[in-house]
């Protein structure tokens, strides 16, 4: 609404802004959209001037009346951003998505407890430590206790399990960035333990997405199958009589896909 000759202003001499060609109003009343100003006038004079925010009950200031933090002043109207504000107040911020990038110190001893650590190698001669695979990661130099290369000390566990973590947290900022992704610190540890125990391919992508979307259905359908489909896509080539084999021996993969679930949902208890 243009009115010639009047200025309409918030707490003279502070920060203004322009609501229409001639008139001054409250910065964040003037950002709202469909915000607008019905003005009242007497014999050609503005007696009130009514204040219209969408998602609020209106306000009328009447001339003079400084209860009501409005007055006129010859041809120039003056609000106090006070009142406004009180009148008017900012609706609370939406909360920020979290935006977590590491997994948590929960995460790391949960894993301790249920990979185990075996201080000898094992497993057909290639996992040692906190499960740790050296023929996967054979750039990754081992400091063995023995020539033979069969025994590690506890800080040396230790230390492999750290690489394998930050090598997996990576991989997982990695497939969030790619996709313009953010997740909250349930989510980036679940799947932290889905990538230590499987490793990122288009399985774990595929729960890590759906987990982002927070589509509890599909990450839950995703996770009761998980183990079966991984076995026949990466182990067993298409044997499905051999994949479910696979399953059937290791009732401890459901379990962990649950936990997983657990996590994503209610965070990791102490």
């Amino acid at each position: 609404m243009k009115l010639a000759e009047t200025d309409i202003n918030v707490d003279s001499g502070k920060s203004e802004k322009r609501f229409s060609d001639d008139i001054f109003i409250n910065d964040w009343i003037a950002s709202r959209e469909g915000t607008s100003i019905k003005l009242i006038k007497s014999w050609g004079n503005i007696q009130k001037i009514e204040v219209i925010v969408p998602g609020y009950e209106s306000k009328t200031y009447t001339k003079n009346d400084a209860e009501n933090g409005f007055t006129m002043h010859g041809k120039h109207a003056y609000f106090e951003t006070a009142k406004l504000e009180e009148d008017f107040p900012k609706p609370p911020e939406e909360e920020k998505p979290e935006n977590v990038r590491m997994y948590s110190e929960l995460l790391v001893e949960y894993l301790k407890l249920n990979e185990g650590c075996n201080l000898k190698v094992h497993n057909n001669g290639q996992t040692i430590g906190y499960g740790f695979d050296f023929k996967k990661f054979p750039k990754i130099k081992i400091n063995w206790l023995d020539k033979n290369k069969t025994t590690i000390s506890q800080a040396e566990a230790e230390r492999l399990l750290g690489i394998l973590l930050d090598k997996f947290a990576d991989d997982i900022n990695d497939f969030l960035d790619e996709n313009n992704l953010q997740v909250d610190q349930n989510t980036f540890d679940a799947l932290t333990d889905l990538f230590y125990n499987r490793a990122r391919n288009s399985l774990t992508e595929e729960v890590a997405f759906a987990m982002t979307q927070k589509n509890d259905k599909k990450v839950l359908e995703l996770l009761e199958d998980f183990d079966y489909r991984y076995a026949l896509k990466y182990i067993y080539s298409g044997d499905s009589k051999k994949a479910k084999a696979y399953v059937d021996r290791n009732p401890g993969l459901k379990t962990r896909r649950e936990w997983e679930y657990s996590v994503y949902k209610n965070g990791i208890n102490n």
